[in-house]
């Protein structure tokens, strides 16, 4: 649409050309640029002409589509957040002696599946170039290590709790 709009501190003024639009911007302290090439307001002109660009997509995504299409996102969130437990995990809180143990030692079966990945992974870079063994070191190695914490702590958590039922501290 043509005409004059104030923007980030700027007056634009659009118009239509033969070739598309045609930006003219002046600034508040009275410099005007076609080029937007003020000193004083180059990092504003940026963001200003980024926000005038056509657009590249013809939608919009929900922030929460964007966790279930990446199932790689997910995990690595979930993996990072000792807070939380497992789907159907009971509540260290209120939970029974039974639901503690089960749940302690489903932990402890995972953490040794973890830690396993983790030295195979270990054994694996031994033989790989510096370049292959980096990009493991970064890329690899934190999500294995931070889900071995995750599921450290939670076993932790379950085996606080037996401990708290043996010493009859739960009422």
């Amino acid at each position: 649409m043509p005409g004059i709009f104030p923007v980030l501190g700027f007056d634009v003024l659009s118009l239509k050309g033969a070739l598309g639009w045609f930006f003219v911007c002046s600034c508040r302290h009275g410099h005007h640029y076609t080029e937007a090439v003020c000193p004083r307001c180059r990092s504003l002109l940026v963001i200003l002409l980024n926000f005038l660009r056509r657009s590249v997509y013809h939608w919009t995504m929900n922030s929460g589509d964007a966790l279930s299409d990446r199932p790689d996102i997910v995990a690595a969130t979930r993996g990072g957040d000792n807070s939380l437990g497992m789907d159907d995990e009971a509540d260290p809180a209120t939970a029974s002696l039974e639901q503690a143990v089960y749940w302690r030692n489903i932990y402890t079966e995972i953490l040794a599946m973890e830690e396993a990945v983790l030295a195979r992974i270990h054994q694996l870079m031994v033989s790989q170039t510096p370049e292959a063994r980096r990009e493991v070191e970064l890329t690899n190695v934190p999500v294995i290590v931070s889900q071995v914490e995750r599921f450290r702590s939670r076993q932790g958590i379950w085996d606080s709790r037996v401990h708290a039922y043996q010493l009859g501290k739960v009422l």
